[in-house]
């Protein structure tokens, strides 16, 4: 068994909604050992997109690495609204395997741990929530720490405080 971290992201149609399919279809593989609270975070870039919905979640899995982030992709494909995605050039819902375990891989395939989460507030301050003690193998600094560095204000904020998706 391992444990790997994903972070979860929608800006699409009905965006908790999206979070909570996915989360139920991984669990399905997988056992959910923590999840953070749902936020609204906006894009830095100021690109248009609307705003999205993201969590993080600690999970358990049989798969090694490389099958949990096909897995995702899958799970990704499955609740894509494929005219969303032509129309937007983007995806309902996105399922970005973080890390797992301490595994250091960097192949075509498949980069942990994953390359830009460190510089992303939407994915390190969630994750801070849930482990932040959780060190990044490559740069040696935990995520809490990490979080501090790529807070930005503005980021984000609660969607829904003291509520996260464990009870779907």
């Amino acid at each position: 068994m391992g444990r790997a971290i994903v972070s979860l992201g929608s800006n699409l149609g009905d965006r908790k909604d999206m979070l909570k399919q996915a989360l139920e279809r991984i669990s399905f593989s997988n056992k959910i050992l923590s999840i953070s609270e749902i936020y609204e975070t906006y894009p830095r870039a100021g690109d248009g997109r609307d705003p999205y919905l993201n969590c993080c979640i600690e999970l358990e899995t049989d798969m090694n690495s490389f099958q949990l982030m096909q897995f995702l992709k899958e799970t990704e494909r499955q609740l894509t609204d494929t005219q969303d995605n032509e129309r937007f050039n983007y995806s309902s819902i996105d399922c970005d395997l973080i890390a797992f375990e301490l595994e250091v891989i960097m192949t075509p395939q498949l980069t942990l741990p994953h390359p830009d989460a460190y510089s992303r507030a939407f994915v390190m301050i969630p994750l801070s929530e849930i482990k932040p003690d959780w060190n990044h193998p490559i740069l040696n600094k935990n995520a809490k720490d990490l979080a501090h560095d790529v807070y930005w204000p503005g980021w984000g904020t609660f969607f829904a405080h003291g509520k996260t998706l464990l009870d779907f």
